[in-house]
């Protein structure tokens, strides 16, 4: 048994890592442990044959996963999912070396975006580290869910996101809103500025119900025009929840009144709070339409 132990750190990331490698079975075991990161994995690799199999167990920010794996000359097969109930759960993905590309799908009853693109998440560490800026990754995910978790009313979940040439967006990314309205974002760029996470992109809205959205808006009856289209550009601060909406057109009408009134939201971490800020301000946003 050959055995080694490591503590050390990469990109300013702490972590501990340790390697078993049995001989007689032909069997490594590892375990890697990041604190910063909230992150533990241990692995069990069979290299008996041709074809190295594995077994992984991931724990992160206490949710545990699994994970199987092929690796041969050429590829690399996975799959990701929940040994427990939630068999709505699976995620699958081929990384080939040559010529080099990898391609990920997801399925989920529910996704936790918050997860992916909390500022203080793995997703955003590994983000800040400028690991995945490099010219020579291509990678493509597509994650299909029914519903966002905590956000119920969001629907019909299409996360389509691409890393080419150091370069991430979530282009074609869509999603609905109780079947009423219908959200697709595109020229979409996500980058870390100043150690922030920031999304910058294109949002195009169809709204199939504008009653059903003033009624939770609870909008006065003089300010219920008939909307149909919505077309902005948008930027959000992950660190900061700053939100900025710029060149809204409705109808196709450009309007000024609205980039002024829109141009510098700031969320809470209370979810109740920014349901009620986030009325607050579109009824502001339509007084200054109609008005």
């Amino acid at each position: 048994m050959n055995i080694v132990i490591s503590q050390n750190e990469i990109f300013n990331i702490p972590y501990l890592l340790e390697l078993k490698d049995n001989k007689i079975n032909k069997k490594i075991f590892s375990k890697l442990v990041v604190d910063s990161l909230k992150l533990k994995i241990e692995d069990e690799i069979d290299y008996e044959s041709d074809i190295i199999k594995g077994f992984t167990s991931f724990i992160i920010y206490q949710k545990k996963r699994n994970a199987t794996y092929e690796l041969k000359t050429n590829n690399f097969i996975f799959e990701f999912f929940d040994k427990s109930n939630n068999s709505g759960f699976l995620y699958k993905g081929e990384i080939n070396f040559k010529p080099f590309y990898s391609n990920f799908t997801g399925v989920d009853e529910k996704i936790d975006l918050s997860s992916l693109f909390n500022s203080s998440g793995l997703f955003s560490g590994i983000l800040k580290t400028a690991i995945l800026n490099n010219p020579n990754l291509n990678l493509k995910l597509s994650i299909n869910a029914d519903k966002i978790k905590n956000y119920i009313h969001f629907k019909n979940i299409f996360l389509n996101s691409k890393i080419e040439e150091g370069l991430i967006d979530l282009d074609n990314t869509k999603f609905t809103w109780k079947d009423s309205v219908h959200f697709k974002i595109s020229n979409s760029l996500l980058y870390v500025r100043d150690n922030q996470l920031i999304l910058d992109g294109k949002l195009d809205i169809i709204i199939n119900n504008s009653a059903e959205i003033y009624k939770s808006l609870l909008a006065p009856k003089n300010y219920r025009v008939e909307i149909d289209k919505i077309d902005l550009n948008f930027n959000y601060n992950f660190d900061h929840r700053i939100l900025s909406l710029s060149d809204i057109k409705i109808n196709n009408l450009i309007s000024k009144k609205l980039d002024t009134v829109l141009n510098n939201l700031t969320f809470k971490s209370d979810k109740l709070q920014n349901k009620i800020y986030f009325r607050n301000i579109l009824n502001k946003a339509l007084k200054a339409y109609v008005g």
